[in-house]
């Protein structure tokens, strides 16, 4: 377990959890100032440590590049994953292609992830991740996200409301009126590295919360709202979120929004 408050601005805090897993493939992240912020967690995609590595380079990347393309702007948070996704494929963190074969109703355009990077085709080894970014400041904050990592608004009074879709298969063919296979749910359809992202503005005061899979799988949306408003200060909140998480990594971020 793993917390860290911020200290230059006391209203955000994260907490990241391995669970069971045999590497802590879940990562976090912070930036903020007196009147905007910079956050991230990002999901590892498998049990090892070039998913690790991906995962806590997205956070960093994705935090750092949002502050420097201005996380007063939607443009903020897609930058942000863009470079992302430019520092992961000129690394040495190569990934195989999605091999999901995703159905498409007649007349439908759907966004599939690009061809692999043929330079690539061939190198070995995994290192991929999914990964949700927030930037922004009061009254107006952006969000935007790849595969099953989410992001939850809390107002000042009322339950919480999810500002993500999960990019995966079973959440593709739900929406088609299909009958999925819970299982799907752990198929993701995009990545940092694959497949276009989802942005979604917010607006007003509140508690911002972002967490990976190994959280909002092993709970519900009450529960969550009620986890997130355990505790007045961020970091505790962030604890008492990925503690639900047992079997797998969890990572969460709380940022207050006043």
């Amino acid at each position: 377990m793993t917390v860290l408050p911020n200290t230059a601005l006391p209203t955000a805090g994260w907490a990241t959890a391995r669970g069971a897993r045999r590497v802590a493939a879940d990562a976090a992240a912070v930036r903020t100032s007196p009147t905007a912020f910079a956050a991230a967690v990002a999901d590892g995609i498998g049990d090892t440590g070039a998913a690790a590595s991906a995962a806590r380079f997205a956070v960093a990347e994705a935090v750092d590049a949002a502050w420097r393309a201005g996380v007063l702007e939607a443009a903020g948070v897609s930058e942000a994953m863009e470079d992302v996704r430019r520092g992961l494929h000129e690394s040495g963190l190569s990934t195989h292609p999605l091999d999901v074969p995703l159905p498409r109703p007649a007349g439908e355009s759907l966004p599939q992830p690009p061809a692999p990077d043929v330079r690539r085709a061939h190198a070995t080894g995994s290192g991929d991740t999914t990964l949700v970014v927030a930037a922004g400041g009061v009254p107006q904050w952006f969000v935007a996200w790849v595969g099953d990592c989410r992001a939850y608004f809390l107002p000042e009074n009322g339950p919480a409301t999810l500002l993500t879709t999960d990019h995966t298969v079973g959440r593709y063919l739900r929406d088609r009126g299909v009958d999925a296979n819970p299982r799907l749910d752990l198929v993701v359809t995009t990545t940092a590295r694959k497949g276009g992202h989802g942005v979604a503005r917010g607006a007003g005061p509140g508690r911002l919360v972002l967490l990976t899979n190994g959280v909002h799988r092993a709970t519900d949306e009450a529960t969550v709202t009620r986890l997130a408003r355990s505790a007045t200060d961020p970091a505790e909140a962030a604890r008492a979120l990925v503690d639900v998480a047992v079997e797998d990594n969890a990572a969460a971020v709380v940022v207050d929004l006043r």
